[in-house]
C-alpha cells in the first residue's frame, strides 16, 4: 500500500513540475511577444517620420499598421507566435518604407539576438499577406500622426 501510495505521489509530482514548465514557458512566449510587439511600434513610428519627411507615399506604412494591429489582436488572443510572426512582417514593411524615404533603418530597430530564436518558423509574407485585412480606402497620409500602442507589461 505504502508502495502504491508513493508511485502515485510521484506522478501526480511529476504532472505538477510539467504543467508548472509549461505555465512558466506561457509566461516567457507572452512576455517576449510584447517585447516583440513594443520594438516593432518603434520601427513604425520611424518609417511614419521618414514618410512625413521624404513624401512618398508607397502604401507599406498602411500595410505595416494593419500587421501590426493584427500582431495586437492575435497577442490578446494568447496567439503569441503569430503576434510575433506579423508584428516582424510589419516591421520589415516599415523597413521598406524608410528606406523608400531615403532615410535609414538604424541598428536598434533590427532584430536582436533575444528576438531572432522567436522567428524560427516564420511562414513567408504572402501567407502573412493573405491572414490581413486592408480596407481599400485605407489612406498613408491620414496614418501619420497616429501613434501605435505598446502593449503594457502584465502587472
Amino acid at each position: 500500500m505504502k508502495k502504491k501510495f508513493s508511485s502515485v505521489f510521484a506522478v501526480m509530482f511529476a504532472l505538477l513540475v510539467f504543467q508548472a514548465g509549461i505555465v512558466s514557458a506561457q509566461v516567457t512566449i507572452k512576455e517576449d511577444a510584447r517585447k516583440f510587439l513594443n520594438h516593432t511600434n518603434d520601427a513604425i513610428m520611424k518609417a511614419k517620420g521618414a514618410v512625413e519627411v521624404g513624401q512618398v507615399y508607397t502604401g507599406d506604412v498602411v500595410k505595416a499598421v494593419h500587421h501590426q494591429k493584427y500582431a495586437r489582436d492575435l497577442f490578446k488572443q494568447g496567439e503569441y507566435n503569430k503576434a510575433i510572426f506579423h508584428s516582424y512582417r510589419a516591421r520589415q514593411l516599415a523597413f521598406a518604407a524608410i528606406r523608400a524615404n531615403k532615410a535609414k533603418v538604424t541598428d536598434d530597430l533590427q532584430v536582436n539576438a533575444n528576438e531572432k530564436p522567436l522567428l524560427k518558423d516564420i511562414p513567408n509574407d504572402k501567407n502573412l499577406d493573405g491572414e490581413v485585412k486592408i480596407p481599400a480606402n485605407a489612406d498613408e497620409k491620414s496614418m501619420l500622426k497616429d501613434k501605435e500602442d505598446d502593449i503594457p507589461a502584465d502587472k
